[in-house]
Parts: structure tokens; sequence; C-alpha cells
């Protein structure tokens, strides 16, 4: 997995130096020479930023509807945006989830990061949960990860339940010259959930722990593209991005 994570960012970097022919019409944002990069890749973002996705009948999480209303109690969270992108982590134990925003207000991007603090409830039969905001997020290469996020198809992705068909291995049987499917299910683990909306319309998409998928079912690209952009997050936040 490593070997996979490590030449498809070199793939990323490449195309990342890619920049507008001469006498393009949009403006550019440059990197100025001598300057380090954010992530070591050196990159042209056009601006202004026109972003569209599209919407289907994948519908938000109940766990997902219930963080946005905390979430949005929030002081610190950005309520004033032109397009938000949000990802969703959810792990077995509630008092390890976490939530990364992304918000573009005027065509300057800001990231906040929220992970949850968890109480039981006076009935001692629920939960309740706040979150915190980590203060910390440097924000510095911030319109370079949207933009790699952008490259890895991450408005387009489709939910992990429409490409079910797709998470089969064939086993051919020579004895009964019958062709057998083999699927893999895993339930323990980390669900991702990707947000996004406009003042317009919103689209939400999950992943239930593609890692393992990716290591049953490693022709799948949306699962490829996945792992991807939930490390290039992990790399813009300083977190491991082998311990998901």
């Amino acid at each position: 997995m490593k070997i996979l994570l490590s030449a498809y960012f070199l793939i990323v970097a490449s195309l990342a130096v890619l920049g507008q022919e001469p006498g393009a019409s949009k403006p550019n944002k440059r990197l100025e020479p001598g300057k380090e990069a954010p992530f070591n890749f050196r990159m042209i973002v056009n601006l202004p930023y026109v972003i569209d996705f599209p919407t289907d009948s994948s519908q938000q999480t109940d766990i997902g509807k219930r963080y946005d209303s905390i979430l949005a109690k929030h002081s610190q969270l950005d309520k004033d945006f032109d397009f938000r992108f949000q990802l969703k982590q959810y792990y077995m134990l509630p008092n390890h989830d976490n939530v990364f925003v992304l918000t573009l207000k005027k065509d300057k991007w800001r990231a906040q990061y929220f992970t949850t603090y968890v109480n039981p409830a006076a009935d001692n039969k629920s939960l309740d949960v706040k979150f915190v905001e980590q203060q910390d997020v440097d924000q510095s290469g911030v319109d370079q990860l949207w933009e790699l996020l952008a490259q890895n198809d991450i408005l387009t992705l489709p939910n992990q339940r429409s490409i079910d068909n797709e998470l089969t291995n064939y086993v051919v049987d020579t004895v009964s010259f019958v062709i057998n499917r083999q699927k893999t299910a895993t339930t323990d683990g980390v669900l991702y959930e990707f947000d996004f909306e406009s003042p317009e319309k919103q689209r939400h998409y999950t992943y239930a722990n593609p890692n393992e998928y990716f290591r049953n079912y490693p022709h799948v690209k949306a699962l490829a593209n996945t792992i991807i952009n939930i490390a290039l997050i992990r790399k813009f936040l300083k977190q491991p991005i082998s311990s998901f």
C-alpha cells in the first residue's frame, strides 16, 4: 500500500507542475521562486474558483445529520461560504470521531479541524457529543490541497454502494467448470462521509474501510481515489498517512 501511495503521489506531483498555456485568459497564482512549495510540489492554481458537483440519490447518514446540527452551534465554525466540503470520520468509539472542514469564500480557502469530546448523557443511555476545534491547522498550502483533491475526482466519485458490483473477485473451478464470485465484507473499522454544500445544493457519499476493500479489490479506481484523497487531507493536517 505504501508503494502504491508513493507512486500515486509522484504522478500527482508531475501533473501539478503543468500550468496554463501562454496567453490564457484566467489569472494564475504562481509559487514565487525560492519559496518552499506546500507538500513539496510546484503548481499553479487557476483563479477564480468555479466549483460544481453532481447531485444524486445518496442521502446523508443519520450520524452525519446529528454532527452537523451539533457543529452548527459551534461559534468557531465557518458558516458564511460559497462552497463547503467536510470529511467526517466515524470510528467504532465516538470519542475518536473527527470532522475536517474546508470552506471557500470569495476565492479564499480556510481549513478547520474538529475532534469529538464525549460524555455520557444524564440518562446514562446516550452520549453527549461536543466538538473541539483544533487551532493549530496550518493554512499554507490549502489552495493546493483543494486542487489535488479535485484532480482525484473528489467531487464526482460514486457512493460505495453504487460500485458494489465491482467489489467482486472471480474464481474458476476447473473441476466442475463453473465461475464463482467471491465478495469480502468488512464491517469493523472507519466510515468516511464526504459532504459538499453550496447555497444551491448538497451532495453526500460514504466509504467504509476503503483500505481493506482496496487490498481485496485493487482494480477499483474509485477506492484508489478515495484513499488518496484521505491521505492528502492527513498530509495537510500533518497526521500519519499509514495510520488510517
